[in-house]
């Protein structure tokens, strides 16, 4: 039977684990990287998903961590938004998905730049016009595990 404080009402449990982030690593496992959106990756006549990596690192943790990612960037119009958790979209339509994300490996922590072509419309990307300002956080806790979300 697990033993610690337990308060149902507000999802507390303190034989959770914590997040935790070493602020001491290197390379960093909190930062703040400005880049551009990533090229103009196109499409052709037929269905295809384009990918490429914007920015790698190695985390040098012995399991696949947990990770959070909030993307800003500097334009905004009544089709784009200005930021994402976990995902950033420069387009979306009922044929084509494009934006930008990250990938979390055993070894690796990535931003990835991915445009989906659904129905092979011919689709350019618009990301090489995109400023990009990236906040990550890798915590010193396996992905698999529960966190406590107080």
């Amino acid at each position: 039977m697990k033993s610690g404080l337990l308060i149902p009402s507000i999802g507390y449990d303190s034989a959770n684990i914590r997040p935790q982030i070493a602020l001491d690593r290197d390379p960093p496992h909190l930062d703040l990287l400005n880049m551009s959106g990533g090229t103009a990756l196109a499409s052709g006549a037929s269905p295809v998903t384009l990918t490429e990596t914007l920015f790698t690192m190695e985390h040098h943790l012995l399991y696949k961590p947990k990770v959070l990612v909030y993307f800003y960037t500097d334009f905004y119009s009544s089709t784009d938004v200005g930021y994402g958790l976990g995902t950033l979209v420069y387009a979306l339509a009922g044929a084509y998905y494009d934006r930008v994300t990250y990938a979390v490996t055993d070894t690796t922590f990535s931003i990835v730049h991915i445009l989906s072509d659904i129905a092979g419309v011919s689709y350019t990307s618009t990301a090489p016009s995109k400023k990009l300002r990236i906040k990550y956080m890798i915590f010193s806790i396996p992905e698999d595990k529960r966190i406590c979300d107080v």
